[in-house]
């Protein structure tokens, strides 16, 4: 494998947190992966600084609540869109330009049964799909 970097999406690729990182670590908290409930991936899906209380705090501020449409930039593998949408009620659009990050966003969200609340795109199609959101995170 080489160890150049082409690409935006060649980049995420090869980032440090992935679909197979997040269930590596939720099964070693849990012992194993049946039966998990957001709650229980909540811990290890926020790639991001501040984990929850950054949502929260966030989410406060953009006043996201019931049915508030976010859409979620790249959203990488959805656990601030899973967090707003099971959390808060959103209705949370993920769009991520990497397929690999889209297919994990997409694994773990039916891995807890959110695949009804978060819808995930690949930026590719962004342009064939007019979004109206409250709210961009």
């Amino acid at each position: 494998m080489s160890t150049e970097i082409g690409s935006v999406i060649d980049f995420f690729e090869r980032h440090p947190i992935s679909r197979e990182i997040i269930l590596t670590k939720l099964k070693a908290s849990k012992g194993h992966l049946d039966r998990v409930s957001p709650e229980e991936l909540f811990p290890h899906d926020q790639d991001h600084y501040g984990g929850l209380d950054a949502n929260d705090a966030l989410a406060a501020r953009a006043a996201i609540g019931k049915g508030t449409r976010v859409a979620d930039f790249c959203a990488g593998l959805g656990g601030p869109a899973r967090y707003l949408a099971y959390r808060y009620g959103a209705d949370v659009t993920g769009v991520e330009l990497t397929p690999a990050r889209v297919k994990g966003a997409e694994e773990l969200t039916r891995l807890v049964g959110l695949q009804n609340t978060f819808a995930s795109l690949k930026a590719m199609l962004w342009r064939y799909r007019c979004l109206i959101a409250a709210s961009m995170w």
